[in-house]
């Protein structure tokens, strides 16, 4: 068969990056072609995706032979493929290489890998694809704690994620069925600007699809705490202290600068709002002598003073929110977007 290798070379690499690489003798570190489409799964996530030219039937390690369809493609259009019992037979111009196949004797993980893609499912596209982007950033990477390692989509559309010091709400106004959390291991695989328009979630597994092709996640079980942290929003929603300070880029420029003099978790700035001005500073902590402040000037919205102690870092990202803010004592720092769409939370520290 006569493959085209341009075309088929980022398809072999992305659904390769779904198989294992730590057991090489594993069906999971394996491509598998049939049918026009190749698959590959770690078992709990895979992905299966059509294959112009490539119509035979064969497994084949994933890693090495994704990385020798990216090498040839940069010189050669076509190469031709030869399959055997057990080989598979590659050249392109003066290269001739075999592969060895998967044992044709030996069964294959049928439940994972010769699955067909869902036809139905909830539109989906390049807004939600923002969506995902702007809450994903918060979601925790602990995975001890899995019930947060992920985005959470809700059945009305919200999106949602948490590291336990902060939270970011969506609402996208598409729904799956029922609430889902996206792993954030499989929003990794997929990448940040996919192309995928459909999505399907059942009781066991998420898929994302495309006329050209599919990928899919199981599920934990996990149960994500989306009704207390609403709660948290609420509370913080309704803050008091309404404070807004100059543009978004001379507050991250301030930060930026006093982060310098914070330079361990939980990178400590003291925040200090008046009637007309916003006070941030590092005291000195560790004896070297080092501390920072910055005066900025504050755009009256109430009268309301505060003050309170934050990780700098999260701040610094929640000013790329909105440069507006309510908080109340006791309850975390709240801001939103012009549109209101999307929604952030943050925790001051409390005896840091």
């Amino acid at each position: 068969m006569t493959v085209p290798l341009k075309e088929i070379s980022p398809i072999v690499a992305f659904v390769a990056s779904f198989a294992v690489s730590k057991d090489v003798s594993s069906p999971y570190a394996f491509l598998w072609f049939s049918n026009g489409k190749v698959r590959a799964s770690s078992g709990t996530s895979g992905a299966v995706w059509q294959t112009p030219g490539v119509d035979g039937e064969f497994a084949i390690r994933a890693d090495g032979f994704a990385a020798l369809i990216a090498s040839l493609a940069t010189e050669r259009s076509e190469a031709e493929f030869t399959v055997t019992d057990t080989r598979l037979v590659v050249k392109a111009g003066a290269f001739r290489a075999q592969f060895p196949t998967w044992p044709a004797d030996v069964e294959s993980p049928r439940e994972w890998l010769e699955r067909d893609t869902p036809v139905d499912g909830v539109d989906i596209d390049e807004s939600y694809w923002s969506a995902v982007s702007l809450v994903r950033p918060v979601a925790s990477v602990d995975q001890g704690k899995p019930n947060i390692c992920g985005v959470y989509w809700g059945g009305d559309g919200t999106l949602a994620a948490t590291d336990n010091l902060r939270a970011s709400f969506y609402n996208t106004r598409r729904a799956p069925t029922e609430g889902v959390l996206i792993p954030s291991s499989f929003l990794a695989a997929i990448g940040s600007s996919p192309a995928f328009t459909k999505a399907f979630v059942n009781d066991r597994e998420l898929w994302y699809s495309t006329a050209a092709g599919a990928v899919y996640s199981s599920l934990y079980e996990a149960k994500f705490p989306k009704k207390q942290l609403l709660e948290v929003v609420a509370a913080s929603r309704t803050a008091t202290a309404a404070v807004t300070v100059a543009v978004k880029g001379q507050v991250s420029s301030v930060l930026d600068r006093l982060l310098f003099f914070a330079s361990k978790p939980p990178y400590k700035v003291e925040v200090e709002a008046n009637v007309d001005s916003v006070r941030l500073w590092v005291p000195e902590e560790d004896g070297g002598g080092k501390s920072a402040e910055e005066v900025l000037d504050r755009l009256p919205v109430d009268a309301s003073p505060c003050a309170f102690s934050v990780d700098g870092k999260n701040l610094r990202e929640a000013f790329a929110v909105s440069t507006s803010f309510r908080y109340s004592s006791g309850r975390s720092l709240y801001f939103a977007s012009a549109d209101g769409k999307f929604e952030h939370v943050l925790s001051t520290l409390v005896g840091a």
